[in-house]
């Protein structure tokens, strides 16, 4: 098996930058249909949650209610948690994306310079290409704002959550809109 710095310090410092951008472009996406299913597995348990018809109070000793409504809390928290983290390695794989697509644009007009090919060393090791201070700069010039905002989903997917989820704790705790009145407590 080749290995595989040695395949890659062989690629021109705009070549390693087109195979990153792929890269980074698949690892996005990986991310993002990741959070949307977990997204939808969770809206699908607390639609269930939320319209069902939960049983009489006699049916359940108070320590397994309370157990399961620590259950359905905590599910819930670790849910978002998941969906939030996904989204974030999404949003940072966006944007290290937009930076090498920048970076890669601008070599087209000018080369590199020395600084932005300065070899590089993590634990010892050399990096093959490490294009810190270029991205740097290329990240400080790009502000979101508005509907451009790469955040807007993540705000969007976890109101959504936090909504549902309020939803159906708020069923089993008692109140039961859809069944008509709080029937853990009869």
């Amino acid at each position: 098996m080749p290995n595989k710095s040695a395949s890659i310090a062989l690629l021109s410092p705009y070549d390693y930058i087109q195979t990153e951008i792929t890269h980074l472009g698949a690892y996005h996406n990986h991310k993002e249909q990741m959070a949307y299913a977990a997204t939808t597995l969770y809206l699908a348990g607390a639609t269930a949650l939320t319209f069902a018809k939960p049983p009489k109070a006699l049916a359940f000793p108070t320590i397994l209610w309370i157990l399961f409504v620590g259950m359905v809390v905590l599910t819930e928290a670790a849910g978002i948690a998941f969906v939030l983290w996904q989204l974030r390695l999404r949003e940072k794989a966006a944007k290290m994306q937009r930076a090498f697509e920048t970076l890669a644009t601008r070599w087209l007009n000018q080369s590199p310079t020395k600084d932005d090919l300065k070899q590089e060393f993590d634990k010892g090791r050399p990096i093959v290409y490490c294009f810190g201070e270029a991205l740097d700069k290329v990240e400080k010039g790009h502000a979101h704002k508005g509907a451009d905002d790469p955040r807007l989903p993540r705000y969007i997917t976890v109101a959504v959550m936090v909504m549902w989820g309020l939803a159906a704790l708020v069923h089993i705790l008692g109140v039961g809109l859809v069944h008509g009145g709080p029937v853990w407590f009869r």
